[in-house]
């Protein structure tokens, strides 16, 4: 029965994916129009009482054969067809009773489409039934079997920097704390700029993407990924320039992530749990540079990187990178506008060509990395902050990696009504 239908439904066993074997899309096109599942049934003798039964059987034995489970199975039929060519053994005999229930339930289902059986019923997902292991069941969506496992590929933190100097620190300092290498675990986001409008970006990162809801009186909902958090660490300027300037700037954010639940059906999700998904870090001086690093330190990086330092000393340096950090300002004004003159009282102008930020983070790197390297012996060393925003980083990653998640409903707003 099996070698009689498979031309038919072969190629179909992926819902997602026509894989036509030695026939090209018209060829399957005509094949499949002329094919009548009622004549095949009466001339083979073949009921779909009895397909039924048959793909039923294979499909416990499929159970009973298969050597890894429900999730990874639940797994592996997602794959495509090329990619079961590796199994092997009990996998190879599971694999393939499903494959051969599945022609059959397909053959089904077209009898029952033109009335000549009863319609598949719904299976329910609270136990075992036979149809649950169908290659076509797809219970859950693949970000959801992948989470279930614990491999997701999203981000668990999304890392929002504004420099150079800090995007090509952070791979850095990642690597200096032995942490792994796992995209999944962090992924860094160049902002360019503290102003940058980040209320998009974070519907597209950290908001939730929704799922069932979960049983309860209180209406909560499952997740189908992880949750990402956006962890946003900057300059204290513009919308990030004082502690109500933060606070305006995560709340606006978290208003974006909260329209983008309600879209999904999500009127008042809990706020402490929202409130995950939003971390900002000002540094504690002006700029990243100021905050890392001293002056001594940063004007022996900018004689590294720049070959006439606008035929400067390094005492006159020295002094201008403190001028401009006693104003609060960014380490840049030292070659766009120059040091202090007190002669004519005003600064000096800028330098014939500026310092590259991206050179100036790799002559300042054996400096940063030292100081972790001092932490690591010496407990009242204090942590540079770029370093303690990547350790918290990465473990919230962690904490967020093995996890299955719910979003609950605020406990404050009006429960439903039927």
């Amino acid at each position: 029965m099996l070698a009689a239908l498979e031309a038919r439904y072969l190629p179909v066993l992926d819902p997602e994916w026509l894989q036509p074997v030695n026939a090209d899309w018209d060829e399957w096109q005509r094949y499949r129009a002329g094919f009548d599942p009622g004549a095949v049934s009466a001339h083979l003798g073949y009921s779909a009482a009895q397909a039924r039964r048959d793909a039923e059987w294979l499909l416990s034995k499929a159970r009973n054969l298969d050597p890894v489970g429900d999730s990874w199975s639940n797994l592996m039929r997602r794959a495509p067809g090329t990619a079961w060519k590796g199994f092997k053994d009990a996998a190879l005999s599971a694999l393939d009773y499903r494959i051969a229930a599945e022609i059959l339930l397909l053959f089904y289902e077209d009898l029952a489409a033109r009335g000549q059986a009863e319609s598949l019923p719904d299976v329910p997902r609270n136990g075992w039934h036979p149809l649950r292991e169908r290659l076509s069941d797809r219970e859950r969506t693949l970000d959801e079997d992948l989470m279930h496992l614990g491999i997701s590929p999203h981000p668990r933190v999304v890392l929002a920097i504004e420099g150079d100097t800090e995007q090509a620190h952070v791979p850095l300092i990642w690597k200096q704390l032995n942490y792994p290498d796992a995209p999944e675990l962090l992924r860094v986001l160049m902002l360019g700029g503290v102003d940058r409008d980040l209320e998009k970006v974070a519907a597209l990162a950290a908001a939730p993407l929704i799922g069932q809801k979960a049983p309860g009186q209180r209406p909560a909902w499952l997740l189908t990924k992880p949750p990402t958090c956006l962890y946003i660490a900057v300059d204290p300027e513009g919308h990030y320039f004082a502690p109500a300037n933060v606070q305006r700037t995560r709340t606006s954010i978290l208003n974006e992530i909260r329209a983008v639940l309600r879209a999904q059906g999500v009127i008042a999700a809990n706020p402490p749990e929202l409130d995950e998904l939003v971390r900002v870090h000002t540094w504690s001086e002006s700029c990243y540079e100021f905050a890392h690093f001293t002056d001594d330190e940063l004007a022996d990086g900018i004689m590294a990187v720049h070959t006439t330092i606008d035929g400067w000393t390094r005492g006159q340096l020295v002094a201008a990178l403190a001028y401009w950090r006693g104003r609060g300002d960014d380490v840049k004004q030292v070659w766009r506008r120059g040091r202090w003159d007190e002669h004519v009282r005003r600064t000096t102008g800028p330098w014939e060509y500026e310092v590259s930020k991206t050179q100036l983070a790799q002559a300042l790197w054996p400096a940063l990395r030292a100081k972790i390297d001092r932490c690591r012996v010496d407990a009242d060393a204090p942590v540079p902050e770029i370093v303690q925003v990547v350790r918290d980083a990465y473990h919230l990653a962690q904490r967020w990696r093995y996890q299955s998640f719910l979003l609950s409903e605020d406990p404050g707003s009006p429960a439903p009504t039927d």
